[in-house]
C-alpha cells in the first residue's frame, strides 16, 4: 500500500511514515525499513520522538543495535519510550551491560 501510494504520487505524512516503520518492525523488514528511513530524511522529518521511536523501534527489532543507538542520540526530547526501547533493544540482543549503563544514563536524566 505505501509504494502504491508512493507510485502515484502521494504525500506521505509523519502518520503513514510510523505505520510503514511499525510494521517493517513487526515482519523484521529491515531493508524496507531502511529505506523508509531514507524517505524520510528525504522528505525532511527531523527525529521528534513520534518517528525517531519508531525508528528505534524498528532497528532494534531488527537487530542493527548500531543504527538505534544512532537514532536514539538524534532524538532531541527524549521520552520514557525511547529509553525503554533502546534499553530493551541492547537486552534481547545480549548487550546486557550496555542495556545497564542505558538505565544508568535514564536514571541520571530524570
Amino acid at each position: 500500500m505505501f509504494v502504491q501510494m508512493k507510485r502515484d504520487g502521494g504525500r506521505i505524512n509523519r502518520s503513514a511514515f510510523t505505520c510503514v516503520l511499525s510494521t517493517s518492525a513487526d515482519i523484521a523488514a529491515f531493508e524496507f525499513g531502511k529505506q523508509i528511513h531514507g524517505r524520510l530524511v528525504k522528505a525532511g522529518y527531523h527525529t521528534g520522538c513520534y518517528v525517531g521511536n519508531a525508528l528505534l523501534s524498528m532497528y532494534c527489532k531488527c537487530g542493527s543495535i548500531d543504527e538505534a543507538y544512532d537514532v536514539f542520540e538524534e532524538i532531541a526530547e527524549k521520552d520514557a519510550v525511547s529509553w525503554n526501547t533502546m534499553i530493551i533493544g541492547y537486552a534481547r540482543h545480549g548487550f546486557g551491560k550496555q542495556a545497564l549503563r542505558q538505565f544508568e544514563s535514564m536514571k541520571e536524566a530524570g
